[in-house]
């Protein structure tokens, strides 16, 4: 199972990269099978199902504990997000999860110019 591991969390160093590096390749269908650990997630982490199940994109509220419906792009822009950021789920990811509210829509217009990813 996948699971979301902090950057200061020690499980970070108890397995070697360079043995998941070297050993083991898969294609990136294969990764994108296994369901996510929905436990521990990074503040702000994205998600959405790409199997068209489901169009909304939402994000972990780690004050709230909970994930959020980002409601429009202006406010997905708003909250200083990036669609290279999104990453896949599955139906049973969004089985498990405890949605919270939705964030409240920014009120402004998207921006055209707005990146994909931080650069």
């Amino acid at each position: 199972m996948r699971r979301w591991i902090a950057p200061d969390s020690p499980l970070v160093y108890a397995v070697p990269w360079s043995s998941v590096n070297t050993q083991y390749t898969f294609p990136v269908g294969v990764i994108l099978a296994i369901p996510l650990d929905d436990q521990f997630p990074p503040p702000n982490m994205l998600m959405r199902r790409f199997d068209g199940g489901d169009d909304r994109i939402l994000a972990y509220d780690a004050q709230l504990g909970q994930w959020r419906h980002v409601p429009d792009l202006a406010t997905f822009q708003a909250l200083g997000f990036y669609w290279c950021n999104v990453t896949a789920a599955d139906a049973g990811f969004f089985e498990r999860i405890t949605l919270g509210p939705p964030y409240p829509a920014s009120g402004v217009p998207p921006r055209a110019d707005y990146p994909v990813c931080r650069t």
